[in-house]
C-alpha cells in the first residue's frame, strides 16, 4: 500500500499522468471552467499544466481548487511540492501543517508527513524533517524505499553519518533493493565500515561489465586502509573506463559524477569542481553527487 501510494504521489506531482493531447485536453478543461467551475475541473487542469511546464499556471488552478473545495486532498498534494519548487516556501509551509490536521491515521496520514518531511527539507529544518520519517518508520513499518533514502539524507545532512549508515543498511536488508544495498556501501565507506563493505565490492567487480563506479568504490576502501597506490590504480582505471563512455553532446550525469569523483579522490581538485558546477546547472538530483559535492567543499 505505502509504496502503491508514494509512487502515485510521484506521478501526479510530476505531471505523468498527463496524456499526449495535453493542449487540447486543457482547452476542454478551460471550456468546462467557464461553464461550471469546480474543484476537480481545476486540479484536472492543474495536472495538465504541470505535464505542460507550466508550474504558475498549474499553482494557480490548485488554489483555485482549494477555494472551491478547502479538503481537496488530490489538489493539495499536488500543490505543495510545486511550491517549493517555485520556492513558494512559506506556503508550502502553512498548507503541509493544515493539510496535517486534517488527515487520520492512513494512507492519508503517510501522504501528509512525507509531504511535510519534504517542505522541512527546503528550508533546511532537517531536525524536523527527520522527525517525520521517524514517524513514518513507526506508524508503517513496511514504508517505500523513499521514506529511507530520505531519512538517510537527513542525517547526512545533520553531520550523522553512522546513524544514515544503519538506517540504509536496515532498509536493504528489509526489502532486498539494490539502490538501497549500494546507497549503504556508500555510506558505509564513509564511515570506515570497510571491511563490511568490501566483499560486495569484490563480488560486483568480478560479476559487472561497467565496472567504474565499483573501481571507485573500491579505491576507498584502499585509502581507507591506506593502501594508496592500490587507490589510485583503481582511480585511473575507473577515468580509462568512463572517457569513452562519456558522450561530449548528451553526456550520461551519473558518469559526470563518478568522473567528478573519481577526480577528487586522485586530488585533481580543479577537474573535479568543473564538473560539480555542470551537475549543479543540469537536472540530476543534488543526493545524486552529494559525495562530490561534499569532498570539493571540503578540499577548498
Amino acid at each position: 500500500m505505502t509504496a502503491r501510494l508514494l509512487a502515485l504521489l510521484c506521478l501526479i506531482t510530476s505531471g505523468a499522468l498527463a496524456h499526449h493531447d495535453v493542449e487540447g485536453t486543457v482547452k476542454a478543461l478551460s471550456a468546462k471552467i467557464a461553464k461550471a467551475p469546480t474543484a476537480d475541473l481545476y486540479h484536472d487542469r492543474a495536472v495538465e499544466y504541470r505535464a505542460l511546464r507550466k508550474p504558475e499556471k498549474a499553482i494557480t488552478d490548485l488554489r483555485e481548487a482549494l477555494k472551491i473545495k478547502p479538503s481537496h486532498r488530490s489538489a493539495t498534494v499536488a500543490l505543495i511540492p510545486l511550491l517549493l519548487e517555485s520556492g513558494k516556501n512559506d506556503e508550502a509551509l502553512q498548507r503541509a501543517n493544515a493539510h496535517l490536521k486534517t488527515v487520520s491515521r492512513g494512507p492519508a496520514q503517510l501522504e501528509a508527513y512525507f509531504l511535510a518531511a519534504r517542505v522541512f527539507e527546503a528550508l533546511g529544518e532537517y531536525h524536523h524533517a527527520r522527525v517525520f520519517s521517524l514517524a513514518i518508520d513507526r506508524i508503517y513499518p513496511e514504508h517505500d524505499a523513499s521514506v529511507d533514502l530520505f531519512h538517510a539524507r537527513m542525517l547526512r545532512k545533520i553531520g550523522a553519518h553512522p546513524e544514515a549508515a544503519d538506517v540504509l543498511k536496515d532498509a536493504w536488508k528489509r526489502t532486498g533493493s539494490v539502490v538501497l544495498r549500494n546507497q549503504w556501501i556508500d555510506a558505509a565507506l564513509t564511515v570506515g565500515k570497510t571491511s563490511e563493505a568490501l566483499p560486495i565490492i569484490e563480488k560486483e567487480l568480478a560479476d559487472s561489465r561497467f565496472r567504474s563506479s565499483w573501481l571507485i568504490r573500491r579505491a576507498r576502501a584502499h585509502r581507507h586502509l591506506k593502501q594508496l597506490e592500490q587507490a589510485n590504480t583503481d582511480l585511473q582505471a575507473a577515468l580509462n573506463e568512463l572517457t569513452p563512455r562519456i558522450n561530449k553532446d548528451r553526456p550520461d550525469l551519473t558518469l559526470i559524477s563518478d568522473r567528478g569523483f573519481a577526480n577528487l579522490l586522485m586530488g585533481n581538485l580543479k577537474k573535479a569542481q568543473e564538473d560539480l558546477v555542470f551537475l549543479k546547472k543540469s537536472s540530476l538530483p543534488a543526493d545524486a553527487y552529494h559525495l562530490l559535492e561534499a569532498g570539493v567543499e571540503a578540499a577548498k
